[in-house]
């Protein structure tokens, strides 16, 4: 309403102006896409904290050896994917209309990378962990 009364008021611009405005329109993409890399960017030292602590748990906890480069790629794959599904949601909640129209895509998408990722697995022996718990990685 507001943008209405602002017409109404605003004096008539010169034909100069207008084409001024009319060239400098597609330049808004830019502000766009400059927002757009600000929310990503924002993620990246959150998701690093979060995949500090969850790979020091987790590798110590399925009693993988102790490499340093065993542990920075189990680190980088980790960081990797927490990376794409903390991407997939946010662009999942920009192009729906609610949160939970979301959730509900997200989870089905969610399935489907799981089951790809199992079903593309190279290694296809699984050993049993201490308590019946079976892992897919073959140390």
């Amino acid at each position: 309403m507001e943008a209405v009364v602002d017409l109404l008021e605003k004096p008539r611009l010169q034909p100069h102006e207008d084409v001024l405005h009319l060239s400098c329109g597609p330049y808004g993409w830019n502000n766009f896409l400059a927002g757009s890399q600000k929310k990503v960017i924002t993620e990246l030292p959150f998701v690093l904290v979060q995949t500090v602590f969850f790979s020091l748990i987790v590798y110590s906890m399925a009693g993988f050896k102790w490499a340093v480069h065993k542990f920075f790629w189990f680190f980088f794959i980790t960081y990797i994917s927490f990376l794409y599904f903390t991407y997939y949601g946010m662009m999942t909640v920009s192009i729906t209309p609610n949160h939970q129209v979301a959730s509900i895509l997200a989870a089905a998408f969610y399935a489907l990378f799981v089951f790809s990722r199992v079903s593309s697995s190279p290694d296809r022996k699984f050993r049993s962990g201490g308590y019946g718990i079976t892992t897919g990685f073959a140390q």
